[in-house]
Order: C-alpha cells, then sequence, then structure tokens
C-alpha cells in the first residue's frame, strides 16, 4: 500500500533566520500536524545525499504514494535527481514548490560571476526535470506562476502555521 507522504527539501532548513528556512520548517510543521507520524518521510539538511542513498535502498520507498519538493536556489545534487527520477518511474504523485526566479532575469544572468552562471544553469537543469516528473507545480503568486509552462500549476502563497490557544 501506497500511503507514505515523503517531503523532500532541497534546501538547508537549519538557518532560522532566512525566509527559505523558515517556509521550510513552516511546511514540515504543517505535515506533521496533519499526518500520522508513521506516514510521513522527511528527507532534508546537510546530509540529504546520504539519506537519500539509503532510503532508495529500504523498504519505505515501496510505500510512497506522494512526493512535495521544496526547491531551492542551490539546486537539487544527483541523488535528489535521481530520486525524483525513480519515483516518477513508480508512477508516485510528485508536487514542487518553485520559488527563485532569479536566471530568467537578465541582470541575475548578465551580472553573474562564473560561479552564479553555472548556477544559473543548473536552475534551469532543475526547471527541466521538475517539467518532466512533477504532476503539479506550486508558486508563491501569480505573477511567478506565470513565468514558467507547467501541465498543472497553482499558486500556493507564502503563510504561516500558527499555533492558535483553543478558547
Amino acid at each position: 500500500m501506497r500511503d507514505k507522504f515523503l517531503y523532500l527539501a532541497l534546501g538547508d532548513d537549519t538557518k532560522k533566520d532566512i525566509a527559505p528556512s523558515l517556509r521550510m520548517c513552516a511546511m514540515k510543521k504543517g505535515f506533521r500536524e496533519i499526518l500520522d507520524s508513521d506516514k510521513l518521510i522527511e528527507i532534508n539538511g546537510k546530509v540529504r545525499a546520504y539519506k537519500i542513498w539509503k532510503f532508495l535502498f529500504s523498504e519505505d520507498i515501496a510505500k510512497v504514494g506522494y512526493v512535495y519538493i521544496e526547491s531551492s536556489n542551490k539546486g537539487m545534487t544527483f541523488f535528489d535527481a535521481l530520486l525524483i527520477f525513480y519515483l516518477k518511474f513508480r508512477k508516485v504523485k510528485i508536487s514542487v514548490f518553485i520559488r527563485d526566479f532569479y536566471p530568467l532575469f537578465k541582470n541575475g544572468w548578465v551580472d553573474a560571476n562564473w560561479k552564479g552562471k553555472i548556477a544559473n544553469i543548473l536552475w534551469f537543469l532543475n526547471i527541466a526535470i521538475y517539467k518532466i516528473n512533477a504532476d503539479i507545480a506550486y508558486f508563491p503568486s501569480e505573477s511567478s506562476m506565470n513565468l514558467l509552462k507547467f501541465k498543472r500549476k497553482e499558486i500556493l502563497p507564502p503563510g504561516l502555521f500558527l499555533d492558535i490557544p483553543e478558547m
């Protein structure tokens, strides 16, 4: 039975003072609140490649029915791409939240040093991998959603999960 939910965060969620990390932490908290703990699988952080390699050979991979990917401007690793392609091959539903679009703007491409140019090329490669594999892409706003073409796309605006005390 494919009853597991995989949360794949491609960024570093350990830095609590930057917006992308705060978003990733809020999403994880939200998933933990709505899913049973034995149904949620999280792969995130700096040792993601090791976690993915271990996960690829675990029994849990056959139980994954849905994947939510939180993209990053740092891009994906070879192991991230391998996992995404493998899950798509197994017909797992894949969704991705794309928040960064800097390579689409001329200044980001022209003004970049050689590291920035490589990062921009990798961003386009990541987008191509998402287009091939994602069943749905989420974007932070309508204007960002209109920048890219996907089979199915929706707006998923930034937000917070608040602890509201019962009255």
